[in-house]
């Protein structure tokens, strides 16, 4: 996927609240495990690397949660998080 796709998937993202805009809490870099990319909708397949991000809950406490009550994680290819990470800070 070209550069200014991703990008405007990541504003779109963004814009719909299904990940925050701030600096994450953590970050992870894993082996995918099929799971869809919170940026772009595809899986990240076992032979691709992706990050899991999590989110204090406490700056979005509305947000989507998994694992843990206090925190919000997303998986995303890294590809993606880089798109995220610029548009979150335009």
């Amino acid at each position: 996927m070209e550069q200014a796709e991703l990008r405007r998937r990541a504003r779109l993202a963004i814009e719909s609240h299904k990940i925050p805009n701030w600096h994450p809490h953590q970050l992870w870099g894993v082996h995918g495990v099929g799971g869809p990319c919170a940026i772009c909708g595809l899986p990240v397949n076992q032979n691709e690397l992706e990050y899991e991000v999590q989110f204090s809950r406490e700056a979005n406490p509305k947000g989507r949660v998994s694992g843990d009550d206090h925190f919000q994680v997303f998986h995303v290819h890294i590809h993606c998080f880089s798109a995220w990470d610029l548009e979150r800070t335009v």
